[in-house]
C-alpha cells in the first residue's frame, strides 16, 4: 500500500492509541491471523479482533502487510464491507485491529446447511434469496473496485449473512490497490485445505481461483480477476459444490489454471438451475478475461434482469381501458405486470361481471400458457400499465427443466381450474334474483296451501332445497333472496318454519320487476361506498345476488299488474299500497348500488373452497330463520 509513513512511524502511531478488551473467544483462523470474539470494556459492546500470527510476528513484510489490511477495509465505508474500529498493539507487542462483530452464519455455512438438506434453510434461502445476498456482495466488490481496490479472495468462507439479513464481504487481508506493486509475502504453497486462503507463490483460494491467480501472474490481476471471483462464489451458492475440487490441493491449481470446472448446469441437473444463470455464471467465469464482464455493474444488471424476469422475457405497454387479452381468443403467453393495475372479467349476456383486480408482481394468462387452450377470462388495463411478456419457448423452456412428473402434474392442475372455470355457474358469479324469485313464485303456485289468512304457504326448508336443485346452485345462494323478501314484508316466515306469502300480487310484481331490472344493471365498481347494506339483503354470511342498480333520475318502471288491485280495493287503498311498493322498489334499488362488491366477495370465496380447500365445508348462515 502506497504511504508516505515508514513502517516504524506506522508502528509508533499504532502504540500511541490503547484498546481495553478482553478476548471471549476464537471465531475463525486465517492466512495471516486469528479472529477473536471479544468484549470492550469501554463501550460495553461485543467486537471482533484480528490477531497477526505468532509466526509472523517478528516479519517487518508481514506485519507491513497486516497493517495494510486495516487501513485498506478502514478505508472502505460501506453497508455490505465490515468496517474497523482501531489497530493497536499488545502488551507481547503483537499486532490487532479491531472491527464490528457481525452476529451470524458464513455464507459457507448456509451452503453447508442447504447442502446436508436442512429443511428450515432450505425454505428460507431459496434462490431468489441467495441471488439477493449476492447481489448485496456485487454492491461491495463494485464500491471497492470505485476506489482502485481488489479483493483478490472473494468467496463464501468470506460473506458474513447478520442474523437480521445484514451481509458483509470480510476478510481484505490480500486486498491491495489496482496499480500498487505486490507486498513481499512468506513463500509459501498452497495450503492442503482448498477452501483456505493462500498466501505467498500463489495468492487466494484453490476452489475458487481465476486462470491468472491459479498461475502466480500477480501483474495480470485486475478487475476482472474479482469479478471471476464473484461468478465462481456463485457457482458454489446455487450448485452447493465449489468450482474446482480435488484430494490434491496441486491439481486443483492445474484445474483452475486452466478453467476446467464442470458447467453449473451438469453439476446439479435435479437443481433446474435456470439456463439464464448459467449463462451468467459461465460468462463470469471465463478463461479468457476479454470475455468475461468487464466490470462488476455488468454482473449486477444482469442478475437484475434474471430477477426481475426480463431475461427471459420481452415487455410491452398497454394504455388504461385497453384490453391486453380477450375472453375465447386463442393464444399463449403469459404475463407478469411489473407497474399498473388490470381488471379480470367476463361477459355473461351482454352483462360485465368482474372477477378481480391483479396489481405489480400479479401473474395472469398463464392457464392458457400452458395448456395452450382459448383465454378463459378478459384483462383489461385499468391504469398505464407493463407487463413481461412470457413467450410459449421461454415457457416451455423451464417447463421442460422440470422433473416429468411435476411438469405433468403442472399441467394437470392448469388443465382442472380450467375446467372448473368453464363449469363457473353464471348464477354462481352474477345477480340470480330474478331466477330464485321467479321459481319461489312457480313451486307456491304449484305446491302452494291456502292458510287460514287466505294467503299462500309452503314448507320453508323444502322450498329452498327445491329451487337449489331446480336452479344448480348452492342453498346459501337461494336462502339471501328469500331473506330479502322478508325484510321487505313481501314474504314472511313463522315459528315453524313455514313461508307465508301475504300479498301475491304485490310479490308477482316484485318478480316481473326484477326481471326488468335486470336490464338496467351495470357492474361498476368505481362508485361503491362503505355503507352498511347487510340488512335489507343478507341473513349475515351471504350477500344478495344482485349487481343491478338503478340511475339516480331514473324512473320506476310502470306496475302494470297493479290494475288488480284497484279492483279489489279503494282508490286511497290502492294507492297506498302503490306508495308501499314504490319505496319498497328504491330500497332495494339503493342496495342494489352498493352490493356488487359483497357479491364479489362471496364469489371469491366460493372459488377459495371448492377449488383450493375443498376439504373445508362453507360455513352455512341460518340466522334469517330464527324467529
Amino acid at each position: 500500500m502506497d504511504t508516505k509513513d515508514s513502517y516504524e512511524e506506522l508502528i509508533a502511531k499504532i502504540r500511541s492509541k490503547s484498546d481495553s478488551f478482553e478476548i471471549v473467544n476464537a471465531i475463525a483462523k486465517g492466512g495471516m491471523g486469528q479472529v477473536s470474539l471479544a468484549k470492550d470494556k469501554t463501550i460495553e459492546r461485543n467486537i471482533a479482533v484480528k490477531v497477526l500470527h505468532k509466526e509472523y510476528q517478528d516479519d517487518q513484510d508481514m506485519r507491513r502487510h497486516f497493517i495494510d489490511e486495516a487501513r485498506i477495509t478502514g478505508q472502505l465505508e460501506h453497508s455490505n464491507i465490515v468496517p474497523v474500529h482501531s489497530v493497536g498493539v499488545d502488551q507481547d507487542d503483537t499486532l490487532y485491529f479491531t472491527m464490528k462483530f457481525v452476529d451470524g452464519d458464513s455464507l459457507l455455512a448456509i451452503i453447508e446447511q442447504l447442502n446436508n438438506g436442512n429443511e428450515e434453510y432450505r425454505q428460507y434461502y431459496t434462490q431468489f434469496m441467495l441471488l439477493r445476498t449476492f447481489r448485496k456482495v456485487c454492491d461491495a466488490v463494485s464500491f471497492a473496485h470505485s476506489k482502485n481496490i481488489l479483493h483478490r479472495d472473494i468467496k463464501p468462507e468470506n460473506i458474513m449473512i447478520g442474523d437480521f439479513g445484514e451481509v458483509l464481504l470480510m476478510d481484505w487481508g490480500l486486498a491491495k490497490h489496482e496499480n500498487s506493486k505486490e507486498t513481499k509475502t512468506a513463500e509459501t504453497n498452497p495450503s492442503s485445505n482448498p477452501l483456505q486462503t493462500a498466501d505467498g507463490i500463489i495468492k487466494g483460494s484453490p476452489a475458487y481461483m481465476s486462470p491468472e491467480q491459479a498461475r502466480g501472474e500477480s501483474g495480470e490481476y485486475d478487475t476482472r480477476s474479482d469479478i471471476f471471483l464473484l461468478g465462481a462464489t456463485l457457482y458454489h451458492m446455487v450448485t452447493l459444490k465449489t468450482p474446482y475440487f480435488d484430494k490434491d490441493v496441486n491439481t486443483m491449481v492445474s484445474m483452475a489454471e486452466n478453467c476446467q470446472f464442470t458447467p453449473p448446469s451438469d453439476v446439479s441437473p435435479k437443481k433446474q438451475i435456470p439456463d439464464e444463470l448459467c449463462s451468467i455464471i459461465t460468462k463470469a467465469m471465463h478463461i479468457d478475461k476479454e470475455k468475461r464482464y468487464q466490470t462488476v455493474e455488468e454482473l449486477t444488471k444482469a442478475i437484475d434482469k434474471l430477477m426481475s424476469g426480463q431475461i427471459a422475457s420481452i415487455s410491452s405497454s398497454y394504455k388504461a381501458g385497453e384490453d391486453i387479452i380477450r375472453h375465447g381468443e386463442s393464444a399463449a403467453e403469459a404475463y407478469v405486470i411489473v407497474e399498473g393495475e388490470v381488471e379480470v372479467y367476463k361477459n355473461f349476456a351482454g352483462k360485465k361481471t368482474v372477477y378481480t383486480r391483479l396489481h405489480t408482481g400479479d401473474v395472469f394468462g398463464e392457464m392458457a400458457a400452458i395448456g395452450n387452450t382459448e383465454r378463459s377470462a378478459s384483462v383489461c388495463a385499468l391504469t398505464d400499465t407493463t407487463c413481461l411478456i412470457i413467450t410459449p419457448d421461454t415457457l416451455k423452456e423451464q417447463l421442460n427443466k422440470l422433473p416429468p412428473w411435476l411438469e405433468k402434474i403442472v399441467s394437470a392442475l392448469s388443465q382442472r381450474l380450467r375446467s372448473m372455470d368453464n363449469m363457473a355457474h353464471p348464477l354462481l358469479i352474477s345477480d340470480c334474483t330474478y331466477e330464485v324469485c321467479n321459481q319461489l313464485k312457480l313451486l307456491v303456485m304449484c305446491y302452494g296451501v291456502v292458510n287460514e289468512n287466505n294467503c299462500l304457504v309452503h314448507n320453508l326448508p323444502e322450498i329452498i332445497y327445491e329451487i337449489s336443485n331446480n336452479l344448480k346452485i348452492p342453498e346459501e345462494r337461494v336462502r339471501p333472496v328469500i331473506a330479502g323478501l322478508t325484510e321487505i314484508d313481501l314474504a314472511e316466515i313463522t315459528n315453524d318454519l313455514t313461508l307465508v306469502m301475504p300479498n301475491w300480487n304485490l310479490f308477482s310484481d316484485f318478480v316481473e320487476y326484477s326481471k326488468d331490472a335486470r336490464r338496467l344493471s351495470t357492474t361498476s365498481t368505481r362508485n361503491l361506498t362503505s355503507v352498511n347494506v347487510h340488512k335489507v339483503y343478507t341473513d349475515g354470511a351471504s350477500v344478495i345476488l344482485r349487481h343491478s342498480r338503478v340511475s339516480p333520475n331514473e324512473k320506476m318502471p310502470p306496475l302494470k299488474t297493479m290494475k288488480l288491485l284497484k279492483d279489489r280495493t279503494s282508490s286511497e287503498d290502492a294507492l297506498q299500497y302503490k306508495k308501499i311498493f314504490k319505496e319498497k322498489m328504491q330500497t332495494l334499488c339503493d342496495y342494489a348500488t352498493k352490493s356488487e362488491a359483497l357479491n364479489k366477495s362471496l364469489f371469491n370465496r366460493q372459488i377459495e373452497r371448492h377449488v383450493f380447500n375443498p376439504a373445508k365445508a362453507p360455513k352455512i348462515s341460518t340466522k334469517f330463520l330464527d324467529s
